[in-house]
């Protein structure tokens, strides 16, 4: 049975447009057909420009706590970056 879920390639990654695709098998044969070439812009990089310093006011416990969460979302996560 073909299944077609929408995304953007980007850097070798795959990312879903619609975020429910749940639950895709754990192995399976695709064909993967690009529809056409996205050009990254300069607001790219200036959207993320738009979190610089977004931490500068937490307090040394408050980070202890966003790192201690960010950990645990990296140990838990399966599949090599």
């Amino acid at each position: 049975m073909f299944q077609t879920f929408e995304a953007i390639l980007e850097n070798g990654h795959i990312q879903f447009q619609d975020e429910t695709v749940n639950p895709l098998p754990a192995k399976a044969r695709v064909l993967i057909t690009v529809v056409e070439t996205i050009e990254s812009s300069a607001s790219d990089a200036s959207s993320m420009a738009r979190f610089a310093g977004v931490w500068a006011d937490l307090s040394v416990d408050e980070k202890k706590v966003i790192d201690h969460d960010l950990q645990i979302l990296r140990d838990s996560w399966e599949r090599p970056i």
